[in-house]
């Protein structure tokens, strides 16, 4: 079942996506826990492909849930903030996060809602979620893509590669 589940994934995954998947309707989230992403705690740090600064934080499992933030800064300034977790849903992963702007107005704050994206497949190294992907092949180092919706409407895959900071 899990090779079934593995093979539609990779279906539906965009061509022009070399890192993150898309959900195929109607399949089941995986069954996974904290404990097999608990490789993500620590802190990070790097720069995504196109040049930003950008550091992410996550802290042992607490309370049912894996919880951080990320930070981006261009050309001295705090572009983006984002407060995150991961929790345990219905036997499976969501990551959650709310954005904020440099002055901490958030994006979100007209629905209240944070965004969600469930995950669509995991092993020892990647947790695939719904447009997100964290991968720790290299043990040093994270890479997280994220697939967003540019002021054109376009989607596109941005990319953070972070060496383990601590």
């Amino acid at each position: 079942m899990r090779l079934l589940i593995a093979l539609s994934l990779l279906i539906a995954t965009p061509a022009a996506a070399q890192r993150t998947r898309t959900a195929v309707p109607g399949t089941p989230p995986p069954p996974a826990r904290l404990a097999d992403i608990g490789w993500i705690v620590g802190q990070w740090a790097g720069r995504q492909d196109g040049g930003a600064f950008a550091s992410e934080s996550y802290s042992p499992p607490a309370g049912g849930q894996i919880t951080g933030h990320f930070f981006e800064e261009k050309d001295g300034r705090v572009t983006l903030m984002e407060l995150l977790q991961i929790v345990e849903r219905d036997g499976s992963l969501v990551y959650r996060l709310r954005h904020f702007r440099p002055d901490f107005s958030g994006w979100e704050d007209a629905t209240g809602k944070p965004r969600e994206y469930p995950l669509l497949a995991i092993d020892r190294d990647h947790a695939w979620f719904d447009g997100l992907t964290l991968d720790r092949s290299d043990p040093r180092t994270l890479v997280v893509a994220v697939m967003v919706k540019g002021k054109d409407g376009e989607a596109r895959e941005i990319v953070y590669r972070y060496p383990r900071r601590r």
